[in-house]
């Protein structure tokens, strides 16, 4: 102790070991003594799995369109082509009633994983507008579905001899049941290449209300006073009036996934 200097409590400074350090120490310190037995040390970590989910697409669109609906750009509605029921052209006359014009409509989809892929058409997704304010003879179109391998199928004969399509009845009331298009398989195959369906749209023109009758007649008198007199009646079923052919119909379809053993 040096002198001058008054006498204090000692003071000790403690320091925190790591865990890691001690253990370490008594790892060496029972080697040192040769010790027989050892401890085996591990380290555990404890986590929270996660699932990630593959690529889903689905679209639909014109099987003429260049893009194609594979693009993700593409949208689940459907417009039906405006002058489907024609234009009034030389190529292309409105059609008469009890005539059908055809439609087809490409369904894509790809399902990444094993997640199966179905889509549907629900009731009520199938919107009739009214562009020109005179929407009467669209509102009566007799629609009828029915699925086609290619585009070259849909045909009007081909409507006209299925003996079960899909849907047959008032456009506005069209449905397409839960059907498969991706299975539940394990895929990881990119929207590229997806899996395709193609259904055939056939729209009967309904019988046009509007009808004219006249009656015509002649009277003649000759010199010496008779009179006679004819009359020739005659009627004529009128065409629709030319904005009922523009036609503003869109079908907005439904995706569902589903994993193995599910299914539509």
């Amino acid at each position: 102790m040096s002198a001058g200097l008054p006498a204090g409590p000692r003071v000790t400074t403690l320091r925190r070991v790591p865990r890691w350090a001690i253990v370490a120490a008594a790892a060496m310190a029972g080697l040192l003594a040769g010790a027989t037995t050892t401890a085996l040390w591990s380290d555990d970590e404890q986590f929270t799995p996660t699932i990630t989910s593959g690529y889903i697409h689905f679209a639909v669109g014109d099987p003429s369109d260049p893009a194609g609906p594979v693009s993700p750009a593409f949208t689940p509605t459907w417009a039906v082509p405006a002058d489907l029921l024609g234009d009034g052209t030389a190529g292309n006359p409105y059609l008469e009633a009890g005539d059908t014009a055809v439609a087809v409509v490409q369904i894509d989809g790809q399902s990444q994983g094993n997640r199966g892929l179905s889509y549907e058409l629900p009731l009520g997704s199938a919107v009739v507008g009214d562009p020109t304010g005179a929407g009467e003879l669209a509102s009566g179109l007799v629609t009828t579905i029915i699925a086609v391998a290619s585009p070259a199928e849909c045909t009007v004969a081909a409507i006209e001899a299925d003996p079960a399509p899909v849907y047959e009845g008032l456009v506005a009331n069209a449905i397409v049941p839960p059907t498969e298009l991706v299975s539940a398989a394990y895929s990881d195959d990119p929207y590229t290449t997806p899996e395709t369906d193609y259904l055939c749209l056939g729209f009967t023109v309904p019988a046009w209300e509007g009808t004219y009758a006249n009656t015509g007649s002649v009277r003649a008198q000759d010199a010496g006073g008779a009179v006679v007199t004819d009359t020739d009646p005659w009627n004529a079923v009128l065409l629709a009036p030319e904005e009922q052919f523009v036609l503003d119909i869109e079908f907005t379809f439904d995706e569902t996934t589903y994993r193995p053993g599910g299914g539509p």
